[in-house]
């Protein structure tokens, strides 16, 4: 972001991509809208890139854990077919919730 030469309002961006959390700590298409897996690791993702983090971050790892079915897999959303790249995207969310949570422990 840093590179781009037009105008970047980091926190305009950050507001918005905050407000795509729904109420169940995952991210939808755009604020107040279904949330799924897909979108929470882009939100996610999104949110790193810019040095920042959603507001609900406990409940967005309890939206990912949700999303996981009896053979361990991840679906789209809570209650959901499993499939490879849900998985994935659940994997990879996790593992930027993990980093975050890192970045406010005190040793």
């Amino acid at each position: 972001m840093k590179n781009i030469k037009k105008d970047f309002n980091r926190q305009e961006h950050i507001t918005w991509l905050q407000q795509t959390q729904g109420i169940d700590g995952g991210f939808g298409f755009y604020p107040q809208t279904t949330t799924f897996i897909e979108n929470t690791y882009h939100g996610l993702y999104a949110l790193e890139q810019l040095e920042a983090e959603p507001l609900k971050l406990q409940a967005c790892e309890k939206f990912i854990l949700l999303c996981r079915t009896g053979n361990s897999a991840f679906g789209r959303k809570i209650i959901s077919i499993p499939t490879l790249e849900a998985t994935y995207y659940a994997t990879k969310s996790l593992e930027i919730i993990d980093r975050m949570k890192k970045k406010h422990k005190t040793f």
